[in-house]
């Protein structure tokens, strides 16, 4: 009898993101980090050593530095980053691991807990309930009474809401994935787009300059649209790029075992809506990004000649967040939140796995095709803009 020979990975090239915008890195680089752990130290929980070496392989300050605004304003950049930084912690150590990432009780009770010390109140849990509290309490509450000293109490309270609003994304995401279910692509796009983070990422992008676009963002129908699009393309630019990572986190232990929860994730949708092979998946997803961005860019050409200088320059910041994310997605210092392959060193041998090439970043125009709306009910409104 002869043993089951091990199979070579199957490698798949994605293509290249189109993305016509630059970004300029922040210079200050080291000392956010210093800052960042300094904090951490002070006020963080006590993380054990596999937790430190995640927060070091996922490279957060990095993503800061690449995606939000560089500014004259230190003190707002700095703000702005931590609050980024922050979120990308509780979701990493507290929301996608065990157990609250296998728990919707678990999490929805973190989430709550969390929600209420950046709103000030933090109630008495009722006798006999469990005294511990999510981590990162203690920073999430110092990081709100900054933001109240530096927005003010009606910007505060849509940071607070944003969060919330992000968090109820993630809720229904996970549910999903736990479930083993899958939505259909018209619900995962407004879906993905709330659990790649909602109406926090403009905000975060409003945190680093001075002005308050509460009321633009409310009423220019152009201006939701812009910032809509721009939250889809960063989780479907996520979707894309972190493929491998989200099939190793669902994978079982043993090849025996159910698996740990189902991934949520575009190009699976795209294959069991469209029967296709994984490289087609591929293919369809880098295209109907490439739309929304087409429609972002065609958008802003439309409406930002009339738009006051304040918009024009939210709106450029969001081209600089999107090239930076997907920049940072490429970098090779998060190797670990980004994976270039499915193999896990606990894996079945003769499990099926891949290798992935990534064509990078290009702002050469795309294919004419791309400049067609989606056929998504959703977001059809969108490109209605372009003919009003």
């Amino acid at each position: 009898m002869t043993g089951r020979t091990t199979p070579s990975p199957i490698r798949l090239d994605i293509p290249p993101l189109y993305i016509p915008y630059a970004t300029t890195p922040h210079p200050d680089y080291d000392i956010l980090t210093a800052r960042i752990g300094t904090w951490l130290d002070d006020l963080g929980p006590r993380l054990i050593p596999h937790q430190r070496s995640m927060l070091t392989d996922y490279n957060l300050p990095a993503m800061a530095c690449l995606a939000l605004p560089t500014t004259s304003g230190s003190d707002r950049f700095a703000l702005a980053a931590q609050n980024a930084i922050l979120h990308g912690y509780f979701d990493m150590l507290v929301l996608e691991a065990d157990p609250v990432a296998g728990d919707l009780m678990l999490a929805s009770d973190a989430i709550a807990r969390t929600l209420q010390a950046m709103d000030g109140s933090v109630p008495q849990r009722p006798a006999g309930e469990s005294a511990e509290e999510p981590p990162f309490l203690a920073m999430w509450t110092d990081l709100a009474h900054r933001v109240q000293a530096c927005l003010g109490p009606l910007l505060s309270a849509r940071w607070v809401n944003a969060h919330r609003h992000g968090w109820l994304g993630h809720l229904r995401h996970t549910a999903y994935s736990l479930a083993g279910a899958q939505p259909t692509l018209d619900h995962y796009v407004l879906m993905r787009s709330d659990s790649a983070g909602g109406p926090l990422i403009p905000l975060l992008v409003e945190m680093t300059r001075e002005p308050d676009l509460s009321t633009p963002l409310l009423t220019v129908p152009e201006l939701r649209a812009l910032s809509q699009a721009a939250t889809l393309l960063i989780g479907w630019d996520n979707d894309i790029f972190s493929y491998a990572r989200e099939h190793a986190l669902g994978r079982p232990p043993h090849p025996d075992e159910a698996p740990r929860r189902a991934p949520v994730n575009l190009v699976d949708l795209l294959l069991r809506e469209h029967h296709c092979t994984l490289p087609e998946a591929f293919d369809q997803a880098v295209r109907l990004r490439d739309q929304v961005m087409c429609l972002f860019v065609r958008l802003s050409e439309k409406y930002l000649p009339t738009a006051r200088d304040d918009v024009r320059t939210y709106v450029a910041d969001l081209g600089q967040m999107i090239r930076g994310y997907a920049e940072y997605l490429l970098t090779p210092h998060t190797t670990y939140h980004r994976k270039t392959d499915s193999i896990e060193p606990d894996q079945d041998p003769h499990a099926l796995s891949y290798t992935f090439g990534h064509g990078g970043l290009t702002a050469e125009r795309s294919e004419p095709t791309n400049h067609q709306p989606l056929p998504y009910p959703s977001i059809r409104w969108w490109w209605d803009l372009l003919d009003t």
